[in-house]
């Protein structure tokens, strides 16, 4: 019984994740998931969420103002992350990009006052800066570790201010 409850808390048509409206501390999103759309996760109280490997695409405003948000790792088979995805994650201290993300909205973690370590892997997209530019234009005022996974397997760090 109780599996079903949490079962329900996810709102899922086709293979995209709509709306959770769950309670838990820590959601783990079902496997079938593919996308997690547009304010899915919005306003969520959740402390930590587990994506699956397969999930492609976060929409825009995701996980705004899931102030709660502590930890969220995120699977490697992600490819693009939608504008102000994270937006006021306040208690969200650190994340991975994966390797393969190709898209990357604007202000994606805008409003994460915690946030002060974001890892990517050097690839085509992040070598523009364009993807830094956009998502860490909430860094005034704040400094912030940055780690570049390079192709050579090295690790490049930047502090930024």
């Amino acid at each position: 019984m109780a599996d079903e409850k949490k079962m329900n808390a996810f709102q899922i048509k086709g293979d995209v994740l709509v709306k959770y409206t769950g309670t838990d501390q820590h959601a783990v999103i079902p496997e079938k998931v593919r996308v997690i759309g547009e304010k899915a996760f919005s306003e969520c109280t959740a402390e930590s969420i587990e994506i699956p490997e397969g999930v492609t695409e976060i929409g825009e405003f995701a996980f705004s103002n899931s102030w709660k948000l502590k930890s969220i790792v995120l699977p490697q088979s992600i490819q693009s992350i939608g504008t102000f995805a994270f937006q006021n994650c306040g208690e969200l201290t650190q994340i991975t990009i994966p390797d393969d993300v190709k898209k990357f909205g604007g202000l994606v973690f805008d409003g994460c006052t915690a946030l002060s370590r974001v890892s990517m892997a050097e690839n085509e997209y992040t070598q523009s800066c364009k993807m830094l530019g956009y998502a860490l234009s909430f860094m005034a005022g704040k400094t912030l570790l940055l780690e570049v996974r390079m192709k050579d397997g090295t690790n490049r760090k930047m502090v930024i201010s």
